[in-house]
């Protein structure tokens, strides 16, 4: 029979529950492809006040969940493992990481949960701090990833004490909580699907742009709609509003020369290219390392004119998108020891040797 004290301690909890979650749907509300082609103005008009009001409820909800941990724990003291946490030393994404490693400990216990809403409220109160302080000679890019961090990283750190909730009282979590290996994967999936139509056919003859334009604008426009496309980092997101209304002035007869659509098409292309540095984000570097050294592994037992076991090749599913020639080969309806072992022992060293010092910090 559960105690008077612990019955009520997991209502308390279980009200913050229902609290995060408000406060979440609210920054989900908020969407930030709205104003991808928005001014200056309008952003500081209208998204970063929205903005720093919903960190604001965030920060002022942890503030009231870490009191709450705090007295309750006082009749049963625990050993914090609470690490420093310094805003300043750290770089953009080893806030996620850091949250990601708390969340995947998988502890059941009032000090998971101000582990992480304390990780959480330093965050924000940063975040805060830095949009209070931007100003109309910051650029439209630079603002507009500060809204939409600050955003992602709301909904993030709530959804993660609202598991971590969850899982010290007993009960299943009221929202979705995904990893930045989950959200990269899936970047990286959507971002194969697109390369893949966008290059159909190779590069477009003069006689092709208009066709080839007018597609490309249109899967631009699908790829905006999918909901994955919130985990591109915004400077990639604009990119890519660009060069579609590039491609729409050209169609409108906007210096509409041959010439020009032929540049126009070498930067789409190498938009493209620059996509696949995805691939050197820190949580893909050490899925990708790990995935690819264990298949390797396992082909090195077998016959190198031996068909590839069908679950190696699912697992494999989950590099989808890091190279085009493992891409093309695993989509072969027949596949031989020999070819997929080629394909991996080159992608190996690559894959064991980056690291997102190769790119000066975040690394897409």
């Amino acid at each position: 029979m559960s105690k008077p004290e612990d019955s009520g301690r997991s209502g308390t909890l279980a009200s913050f529950q229902e609290l995060l979650l408000t406060v979440v749907k609210s920054c989900s509300s908020i969407d930030t492809r709205d104003y991808e082609l928005a001014s200056a103005t309008r952003l500081l008009a209208e998204l970063r006040p929205a903005t720093l009001r919903l960190l604001g409820e965030a920060r002022s909800l942890l503030g009231s969940l870490l009191d709450v941990c705090e007295i309750q724990q006082r009749p049963y003291p625990v050993t914090r493992s609470m690490p420093p946490y310094d805003r300043s030393e750290v770089s953009d994404r080893r806030f996620e990481r850091a949250v990601d490693a708390a969340v995947a400990a998988n502890r059941a216990s009032l000090a998971a949960i101000e582990e992480i809403a304390f990780i959480a409220q330093l965050e924000l109160g940063q975040r805060a701090e830095r949009l209070e302080r931007v100003s109309m000679s910051l650029d439209t890019a630079e603002l507009l990833s500060e809204c939409d961090s600050s955003l992602r990283r709301s909904r993030k750190s709530l959804n993660a004490v609202g598991l971590s909730i969850a899982r010290a009282i007993g009960v299943p979590p009221l929202a979705e909580y995904r990893s930045e290996l989950e959200n990269s994967l899936a970047v990286r999936r959507a971002l194969k699907k697109f390369r893949k139509r966008v290059t159909k056919g190779g590069d477009p003859a003069p006689h092709q742009l208009r066709d080839r334009f007018r597609y490309i604008a249109n899967q631009i426009e699908i790829l905006v709609s999918w909901d994955i496309y919130s985990g591109m980092r915004v400077r990639d997101r604009l990119l890519l509003r660009s060069l579609q209304q590039r491609a729409l002035k050209w169609l409108q007869g906007v210096n509409a020369t041959p010439e020009a659509g032929l540049r126009l098409w070498q930067d789409i292309a190498a938009c493209l290219e620059m996509f696949a540095l995805v691939n050197r984000r820190q949580e893909l570097v050490e899925h990708d390392t790990a995935l690819l050294t264990r298949c390797l592994s396992a082909l090195e037992a077998q016959p190198l004119d031996s068909p590839v076991d069908p679950a190696l090749i699912q697992q494999l599913s989950a590099a989808e998108g890091l190279d085009l020639e493992l891409d093309a080969l695993l989509e072969r309806p027949a596949l031989e020891v020999q070819s997929l072992r080629a394909v991996l022992e080159a992608l190996t060293k690559p894959a064991a040797a980056s690291d997102e010092s190769a790119s000066g910090g975040e690394p897409w």
